[in-house]
């Protein structure tokens, strides 16, 4: 759907202001209310069980966002977690010009990465099973403009 194609490429444009944001917020303001959702406390213990704000918050998210964007939208749905859960760990050290991704940081971001993408297909498998049979959408919509 085109509607879903211009909200996705909105929230890939909102993700980025929202880094932007947090970085400000949390480097510049020492705010670190967000913390709890965006990273991990500790990264030698990255089991459910101790960051269960951080999995859910991102389970949550990706599964609604596969609901809304649909498979349609997947590469650029995919382009932006790589780079955005990327750029967050970039964003955590509040030192741009001298992170050093160690071999538990980039294990954590691969295995989010594949959470957040595992999970924003499941959202667009519902959407395409249970949203248009509900509503009989089936991702079709006949826009016309007429010029006259």
């Amino acid at each position: 759907m085109f509607i879903k194609s211009i909200l996705a490429y909105l929230n890939v444009f909102a993700s980025f202001l929202t880094l932007l944001i947090l970085y400000i917020l949390r480097c510049n303001f020492d705010n670190f209310y967000l913390d709890k959702f965006m990273f991990i406390k500790n990264i030698d213990d990255i089991s459910f069980e101790n960051n269960i704000n951080y999995y859910l918050s991102h389970i949550i998210i990706f599964y609604i966002y596969g609901i809304l964007f649909g498979i349609r939208n997947i590469k650029l749905i995919v382009f932006k977690i790589i780079l955005f859960e990327t750029l967050l760990y970039v964003i955590k050290s509040c030192d741009l010009k001298n992170n050093k991704f160690n071999k538990n940081i980039i294990y954590l971001v691969l295995y989010t990465i594949s959470i957040n993408i595992l999970f924003y297909y499941l959202g667009t498998f519902v959407s395409d099973k249970f949203y248009n049979l509900f509503f009989k959408l089936d991702n079709k919509f006949n826009i016309s403009f007429k010029f006259s």
